[in-house]
């Protein structure tokens, strides 16, 4: 991608955001925002208790944060400065550098393959959870689109109390799943778990999100945020999303359809890809940067995973596509059947 070229021009299908999710009504009532808004400092009172409904758990385990990833950088500063830490790998990029940040000492883990399906490699995380102060998991995973079962999610949960670790799971992918585990935290201290408002609710461009955990941990966390990190338009904006909820389902709907039916037309037009419990697909093909360049030519920009850090060949003739609807799936699908012919 040319650094002159404008995004705003592209169909842009490479970093998992929802364009789709807003109403025109709650857009509208968004941008018709009160004066207050932007001469008061923030006030939280409102979107903590709307997530706490959301969530179904008390005020005491939410902290509203800046995005996902400022919620990353606050557990990870204030938990695992100069400690070492597990992440199956591939993860999310900008966790490696929060780490880094804090001098923490990353013990990379990395998903296997089996029946071309990727796998968590449980054993050996539960192995070296004996000589790490915790692990950092993205469930639904980012870049891979798998999920971690259950069961091996409670094991590794519990095997870190037991060892008195800390175990952390990213949920910005939650509703595409519908699976959490963030009741846990009701009887695991050691539990953290980060959401965000861009995939689900599109507000990516707002930077919202919020940490779910145990009281103790919020009151640890909040002295790590620093005050008001979090703006009035952007709190505005959550709980005008919080209040509609109903047509985010819809919406959500609507992207697991196209998501199946996208995962339908690329097998059968010989291209390989992988179930996902996401908003994205990855798909692998030899040709893939050739792809990734004919789709850029007609202004569809796409991620091209096989530049991901740490991935040990997994990612290798990768892409990954964030699931359009509409009228965008049908030229995605074109552009995809030309190249082929």
């Amino acid at each position: 991608m040319k650094k002159e070229d404008n995004l705003n021009n592209l169909l842009r299908l490479n970093l998992n955001e929802n364009k789709y999710a807003l109403s025109n009504s709650t857009f509208k009532k968004i941008t018709l925002f009160d004066r207050s808004v932007v001469t008061n400092y923030p006030n939280y009172n409102n979107i903590v208790n709307l997530i706490a409904k959301y969530i179904n758990l008390g005020r005491e385990n939410i902290l509203v944060t800046n995005g996902a990833n400022q919620g990353l950088d606050i557990v990870i500063s204030s938990l695992f400065k100069n400690k070492s830490v597990i992440v199956p790998t591939p993860t999310y990029y900008p966790i490696y550098f929060h780490l880094k940040n804090n001098n923490a000492k990353t013990k990379i883990v990395h998903y296997k393959t089996n029946k071309n399906n990727f796998v968590l490699p449980l054993k050996e995380i539960l192995t070296k959870l004996k000589n790490a102060n915790g692990i950092i998991i993205i469930n639904p995973n980012n870049p891979l689109g798998t999920i971690i079962p259950q069961k091996d999610l409670l094991k590794i949960i519990k095997t870190c109390n037991k060892l008195k670790k800390f175990c952390v799971v990213d949920e910005a992918y939650y509703e595409f799943y519908g699976k959490s585990c963030k009741d846990l935290i009701k009887h695991y201290k050691n539990l953290i778990v980060i959401r965000s408002f861009s995939k689900f609710f599109g507000l990516a461009g707002l930077r919202l999100g919020y940490i779910i955990a145990h009281k103790c941990l919020i009151s640890k966390f909040k002295t790590y945020q620093g005050e008001n990190t979090v703006n009035s338009f952007a709190i505005f904006a959550g709980e005008t999303c919080l209040r509609d909820l109903n047509h985010f389902y819809k919406v959500r709907d609507a992207i697991l359809k196209a998501k199946n039916d996208l995962y339908n037309f690329l097998v059968d037009n010989n291209i390989k890809s992988w179930k996902s419990n996401t908003n994205f697909l990855l798909i692998k093909h030899k040709d893939s940067n050739q792809i990734y360049k004919q789709l850029y030519e007609k202004k569809i920009l796409v991620s091209n995973t096989s530049n991901y850090s740490h991935y040990d060949n997994l990612l290798k003739n990768t892409l990954r596509i964030t699931v359009p609807i509409g009228k965008d799936l049908a030229f995605l699908k074109k552009t995809i059947i030309k190249r082929n012919n």
